[in-house]
C-alpha cells in the first residue's frame, strides 16, 4: 500500500510480518451509509454469536463524525461498544447545559439567558409557566426577570432565581471552578454527570481548565471565561480522552490506531474523497508539520491506511456505501483497486431496513394545558410573513421568536436595517405631501436614528460612514423616479378562516405606490448585500424563498383589505445599498399572480393547522447549530 507513494521515506527499518498464515480479507458495498453501519454491526454480532471476544474488534473510521452512525447501529443489536477517542469537552449536553447556567450567572437580569437556562431539564421548571411568564412579560411590558423573582411566580421558577442570585454572589467572591462545582451541585446537573463516566472526564477536564486559566488571569471575570470558551468551542480545543473497556468492541478513528492489535478489524466508509481523492481544507501550513502539497496529503493518506490495516491478527473487512448521505452517488476509493480486492454485495437483510439509526427518544404526551396556551397567543397575535418564514425554515425559532417574543438584544445589522427604514418612511411621508428633503436632509435623518441605536462605539461609526454613502448613492440614483401617490410603513390586517377560528394576518408594507391603472405595486426595502433574481425567488442553494414570499403575502393581505380597495399586481424588492463590486444599485420587480397567492393560502392554512394542533413539537430544523432546536432538546 505504500509502496504506492511516489517517496519512501528513507531510514525507515522494513516491517517484517511475524504472522505468516493467510488470514480473511474482504470488501462489501452496501447502499447507503446506514446500510453499511448495520451491515457491519450485524457482522460483529454474528462474530460474537460464533465466539469472538467483543474486545478484539475494533471499527476504523476516516474522522469523529462517522462514528456514532456506528454506535447507534450496534446500539440497535444490543452489542456493547466504547468510543476511543478525544471529545470535545463542550460539545456534551451535560456541558452545554450547565454553560447555559453560567451564562445566566454571568448575565443575570439579561432576559435571553434567562429564558434559556430555565429549559435545563434538571431544575425541574414546568415549561408551561416558562411560556406563559414569556407571554406576560412580552403583553404587559414587565422585565422577564421581575416577573420570575416575584412571590407569586411558581414555586420552581422562584425556587431556580434564589439559586441564581446566590450563585452570583458566590461567584463574586470565589474562583471559576468552585461556582462550577456549586452550580453542578445544586441545579441538580451532578446525578446526571455520575451516570455517564464520559461526562465525568469532560467534567474534570474542564475544572482542571479553569483552574489553569485562574492561575493565569487572576482578576478574570465569568463573562471573559465565557467568551474564551466560546472561543474553544468554535474550534474544538478542549478534548477530553476515552479509552476502551472490556468485553466491548472499540469504535476508533484510524489515527488512533497506532500500536493495537485486534483480531477482527473494520476500515468502514472506503469512499473516494473519504479516504484518498480528498481535497484539501489547510488554507496555510506550518512548515516541518503539514505536508506541502497534495501529493504528500495522499501519500499521508496511504500511511494511514496501512496503519489501520495493519492492526490485523485474522480478519480484514473494508466497507463503503453507494451512495454518501444526501443520497447522491459515492464512488469507491481509489485504494480499494490498489489493494487489488473484488468488492462484493452482499444480499441485505431486510431486517436492517428497520433498525432505528437516531438514538431512542421518549415522545412526551403533549399536554391539553400547552395546546391550549398556544392555541390562545396564535389567536389573539396573528401571523405575519416573518412568523410564517420562520416556521417554514425552524418550528422552534417561530415559537420562542414570534410566539412567545423571548426578549433578544438586537445586533448591529437590525439596528442599521431600522434606522434606514425609519429615515426613508420620515424622507417619503413629506415625499407623498409634495415635499422633497433633499439628500442632506435624508442623510442626517439617518445619522439622528442611528444615535438612538446601542451601537458600540465602532460599529457606530461604520454605520454612520456605510449608511451616509448608501443613502446618498440610493437618492442620485433613483430620486427623479419616484411617485409621489405612494402610502408609506402601511399596517394591513387580514382575516384568514381557518379551522372555525378567525386568525389575523399581519403585516407592515414599507410602501404602497398607487398606478394610473388602478392597480398598486408593493415596494420592500433590504438592507445588506444586494441578492440576485434567483435568490429572491428561492431558486439558490443559500436561499429559501423567504423574500418572494414576502411579496406574495403582501398581495394575500391587500386582497383581503378593504374590499379589494387595492389591486395588487407587482411587488418590488429594493436594496438600499449598492453592489460593493459594481457600485450599481439593485431592485427586482415582480408580477404576482392571483394563482400565486392561492398556493400561498394552502401553505398558511397548513402551516397555522399544525400550529394549533402542535404537529411541529417533537421536530427539528436541519441546521445542527440551530440554539431554539437545542434550547428545546434541553426539555426532552
Amino acid at each position: 500500500m505504500v509502496g504506492q507513494n511516489d517517496e519512501v521515506v528513507s531510514g525507515r527499518v522494513p516491517l517484517v510480518a511475524r504472522k505468516t498464515s493467510a488470514g480473511e480479507v474482504g470488501a462489501v458495498a452496501l447502499p447507503s451509509p446506514d446500510l453499511e453501519a448495520a451491515w457491519v454491526a450485524t457482522d460483529i454480532k454474528r462474530r460474537i454469536d460464533g465466539g469472538a471476544k467483543p474486545d478484539e474488534i475494533v471499527v476504523f473510521t476516516r474522522t469523529n463524525k462517522e462514528l456514532a452512525r456506528f454506535g447507534v447501529a450496534l446500539s440497535a443489536l444490543g452489542v456493547p461498544y466504547t468510543l476511543a477517542t478525544k471529545e470535545d469537552v463542550l460539545d456534551d449536553p451535560l456541558v452545554e447545559r450547565l454553560l447555559l447556567l453560567l451564562k445566566a450567572v454571568a448575565n443575570f437580569g439579561e432576559e435571553t439567558a434567562l429564558v434559556r437556562a430555565m429549559h435545563v431539564d434538571t431544575l425541574g421548571i414546568d415549561e408551561l409557566d416558562i411560556f406563559l411568564l414569556a407571554r406576560r412579560a412580552s403583553k404587559e411590558r414587565i422585565p422577564f426577570v421581575k416577573l420570575c423573582c416575584a412571590t407569586d411566580a411558581p414555586e420552581a421558577v422562584l425556587t431556580f432565581c434564589n439559586k441564581m442570585k446566590g450563585w452570583t454572589k458566590f461567584g463574586e467572591n470565589h474562583t471559576m471552578a468552585e461556582l462550577v462545582t456549586l452550580v453542578v451541585r445544586e441545579s441538580q446537573l451532578l446525578p446526571r454527570f455520575v451516570e455517564r463516566p464520559e461526562a465525568m472526564e469532560k467534567l474534570r477536564v474542564l475544572l482542571t481548565f479553569l483552574e489553569e486559566h485562574q492561575r493565569a488571569h487572576r482578576k478574570a471575570r465569568l463573562t471573559e471565561l465565557l467568551e474564551t470558551l466560546s472561543i474553544m468551542d468554535e474550534y474544538d480545543v478542549l478534548k477530553a480522552s476515552t479509552s476502551s473497556l472490556p468485553g466491548r468492541v472499540l469504535l476508533m478513528t484510524a489515527h488512533r490506531g497506532k500500536g493495537l492489535g485486534f483480531e477482527h478489524v473494520y476500515i468502514t466508509g472506503m469512499n473516494e474523497g473519504n479516504w484518498g481523492g480528498k481535497e484539501s481544507r489547510k488554507h496555510f501550513r506550518i512548515p516541518g508539520l503539514s505536508s506541502a502539497s497534495s501529493e504528500e496529503d495522499e501519500q499521508d493518506e496511504r500511511r494511514l491506511l496501512y496503519v489501520a490495516m495493519t492492526r490485523v491478527k485474522e480478519s480484514l473487512m473494508f466497507t463503503h456505501s453507494r451512495t454518501n448521505a444526501d443520497g447522491k452517488e459515492s464512488m469507491p476509493s481509489r485504494y480499494l483497486a490498489e489493494l487489488g480486492l473484488e468488492t462484493e454485495e452482499p444480499e441485505t437483510d431486510p431486517h436492517l431496513f428497520a433498525l432505528p439509526f437516531l438514538p431512542p427518544k421518549e415522545i412526551k404526551e403533549i399536554r391539553e394545558d400547552t395546546k391550549n396556551f398556544v392555541r390562545e397567543t396564535i389567536l389573539e397575535r396573528g401571523l405575519a410573513v416573518t412568523a410564517l418564514n420562520n416556521y417554514l425554515e425552524c418550528p422552534w425559532t417561530w415559537f420562542y421568536r414570534n410566539l412567545l417574543r423571548v426578549p433578544e438584544a438586537l445586533n448591529k445589522h437590525l439596528m442599521y436595517g431600522s434606522a434606514v427604514h425609519a429615515a426613508l418612511q420620515w424622507f417619503f411621508d413629506a415625499w407623498a405631501k409634495g415635499e422633497n428633503k433633499g439628500k442632506e436632509s435624508l442623510v442626517a435623518h439617518l445619522l439622528s436614528e442611528l444615535e438612538r441605536g446601542s451601537f458600540t462605539e465602532k460599529d457606530l461609526e461604520d454605520a454612520k460612514r456605510e449608511g451616509s454613502s448608501a443613502l446618498a448613492g440610493y437618492f442620485d440614483t433613483y430620486n427623479t423616479f419616484w411617485s409621489r401617490d405612494i402610502e408609506n410603513e402601511r399596517s394591513i390586517d387580514a382575516q384568514f378562516d381557518i379551522e372555525g377560528e378567525a386568525l389575523r394576518l399581519t403585516g407592515k408594507l414599507d410602501k404602497i405606490e398607487k398606478r394610473e391603472d388602478g392597480t398598486v405595486k408593493v415596494t420592500d426595502y433590504k438592507t445588506g448585500k444586494p441578492k440576485s433574481e434567483n435568490y429572491i425567488r428561492g431558486k439558490t442553494a443559500d436561499s429559501n424563498g423567504d423574500y418572494y414570499r414576502q411579496l406574495v403575502f403582501y398581495k394575500l393581505l391587500l386582497d383581503r383589505c378593504e374590499n379589494g380597495r387595492y389591486d395588487m399586481r407587482e411587488g418590488e424588492i429594493d436594496f438600499v445599498e449598492p453592489d460593493k463590486k459594481s457600485g450599481k444599485y439593485r431592485k427586482f420587480r415582480f408580477e404576482i399572480s392571483s394563482d400565486e397567492v392561492v398556493e400561498l393560502e394552502e401553505v398558511v392554512s397548513r402551516s397555522v393547522k399544525e400550529m394549533l394542533n402542535l404537529s411541529f413539537w417533537d421536530r427539528r430544523c436541519d441546521d445542527d447549530k440551530c440554539e431554539w432546536c437545542s434550547l428545546r432538546n434541553l426539555d426532552t
